[in-house]
């Protein structure tokens, strides 16, 4: 659980900064087909924001998932290997 866990924020952090990475270059391109132009600002208070709300659903997945698998009774589990 707790790998499970540290997997998820790892990636997580990376795909935070990888999508900034992409918007900026994919903004650029869609503001060079226009004849106005606007900035791509995503200040450090967003990032931690979209970092937090992705953890929180992934948190709030793995709780519904515990009481799901906290409803199959144990002799079931056991004798079903599969």
């Amino acid at each position: 659980m707790m790998t499970t866990a540290f997997v998820v924020l790892i990636l997580e952090a990376a795909a935070v900064y990888l999508g900034y990475l992409l918007m900026s270059v994919f903004w650029k391109a869609m503001m060079m087909t226009l004849g106005g132009w606007f900035a791509f600002v995503m200040t450090p208070e967003g990032f931690v924001k979209e970092f937090l709300l992705v953890f929180v659903a992934y948190l709030l997945i793995t709780v519904c998932d515990f009481i799901r698998i906290r409803r199959i009774p144990k002799v079931l589990a056991l004798k079903n290997v599969e």
